[in-house]
C-alpha cells in the first residue's frame, strides 16, 4: 500500500464531471499535466501512476471520488531532466578535480590522501556536504 505524500504526487480528484472515462484518456486531456500517453502507459506500469494509492492499468475507468496520484518526478519536462543530469554530471566532475588534487599516490591496495582541513571524510547526521568517501 502506497502513502498519500503531498511533496512527492500530484494529486487529482475526479468530480461527477469526469467519472466513467479511461485513466489514460483522462491524464492525456489535461492540458495542465502535457503529459504524452506513452509516458502514461509507462508512469501505470512502473507505479508511478496511482488511483486510489493502488496500483492501476490504463483501462481502468474512473469514477466519481477517486483520486489520482501521479508522482511529480514523472511530470519533469525533457528540458528539466537533461538540466539536473548536466548538474549531476558537474557535480561528479567536481568532485573527481578535488579528488586528482588531494590523492597522492594510489594502488590496489592503499591510497596516500592529502586531506585538507574541513574536508568530510563521510556522510553522517546532518552532513550534505562533498565528502572523501
Amino acid at each position: 500500500m502506497y502513502k498519500e505524500d503531498k511533496e512527492k504526487y500530484v494529486i487529482l480528484n475526479i468530480g461527477e464531471e469526469t467519472k466513467n472515462i479511461r485513466i489514460d484518456k483522462y491524464l492525456s486531456n489535461l492540458k495542465e499535466l502535457n503529459i504524452s500517453r506513452e509516458k502514461i502507459k509507462k508512469g501505470i506500469l512502473s507505479e508511478s501512476i496511482l488511483l486510489n494509492l493502488k496500483k492501476t492499468k490504463n483501462s481502468s475507468i474512473l469514477k466519481k471520488d477517486d483520486t489520482i496520484y501521479i508522482e511529480k518526478e514523472l511530470l519533469k519536462t525533457d528540458d528539466e531532466i537533461r538540466k539536473e543530469n548536466q548538474d549531476k554530471k558537474h557535480e561528479i566532475l567536481k568532485n573527481m578535480d578535488i579528488l586528482k588534487e588531494i590523492l597522492k599516490y594510489d594502488d590496489e591496495y592503499i591510497a596516500v590522501i592529502n586531506k585538507p582541513k574541513g574536508l568530510i571524510v563521510h556522510k553522517g547526521s546532518g552532513t550534505e556536504d562533498i565528502t572523501l568517501r
